[in-house]
């Protein structure tokens, strides 16, 4: 298949972490896998360093405790065959398709998810693409973005030196952008380089070994402006005067 690295998980131990991921939900009595609609699937995707890697796709339908037997909330669910990360591909799947009426019930308003998975651009670049950065996109937690470390590597920055190394003993990371070295470390909101510390918004996050920052950090280490559009976090190269 062309994988870059070879898979870690089998399919059903991906198809269990799947239907974990959804049980977890607020109100969720039960869940299973239900190809009624959609059939389990896998895939290809190219992160942004280049690394091919297999995504398993998997429709999970939850009943809650609102609904009767026959209805339930269906989620197309992605799971990292490597990794083991899952993600919430769609949910708007229809929650009529075992009605024994055919008729599709009125829709309720769906609660706010607490994480909340944005695109990204650099200037007009929309660089988003499901299929090639699913596990790298900025995620929204509750009014807060974050943004992953390993994009700070991106050819699209432009900056040929740049390097971000991971310690998993500390939680930390260190940066290396344009000559300057910076550490930062999970829970902390310290941007660190040599004797100057900068004090971030909120602290640090570490989400299944992947260190994430909070956008003014992106600001300090790259000069470049990142601000939220609707749907998409923006970044825009500094403008010399």
């Amino acid at each position: 298949m062309g994988l870059s690295t070879v898979p870690s998980l089998s399919q059903s131990q991906a198809r269990q972490l799947a239907l974990d991921f959804v049980s977890q939900m607020p109100g969720v009595l039960s869940v299973e896998v239900d190809e009624s609609i959609f059939r389990c699937g896998f895939g290809m995707f190219t992160d942004v360093m280049g690394t091919s890697r297999l995504l398993r796709s998997f429709p999970v339908k939850a009943v809650r405790t609102t609904d009767s037997p026959m209805v339930g909330d269906f989620y197309i669910i992605a799971v990292d065959g490597h990794t083991g990360d899952v993600f919430l591909v769609d949910e708007s799947l229809p929650r009529s398709a075992q009605r024994a009426d055919g008729h599709a019930p009125p829709r309720g308003t769906k609660k706010k998810q607490e994480v909340r998975v944005l695109k990204i651009s650099f200037g007009e670049t929309d660089v988003s693409d499901v299929r090639t950065l699913l596990m790298l996109q900025p995620l929204q937690i509750g009014g807060d973005v974050y943004l992953w470390t390993g994009w700070l590597r991106s050819p699209l920055f432009g900056v040929a030196d740049a390097d971000v190394k991971y310690d998993p003993s500390g939680r930390t990371v260190r940066v290396r952008f344009q000559g300057k070295s910076w550490q930062l470390a999970a829970g902390s909101q310290w941007l660190v380089s040599g004797r100057k510390r900068i004090v971030l918004s909120r602290p640090v996050l570490c989400l299944r070994g992947r260190i994430y920052v909070p956008m003014d950090a992106i600001r300090h280490i790259t000069g470049w402006a990142a601000e939220v559009k609707e749907d998409r976090v923006v970044l825009r190269r500094p403008v010399l005067r």
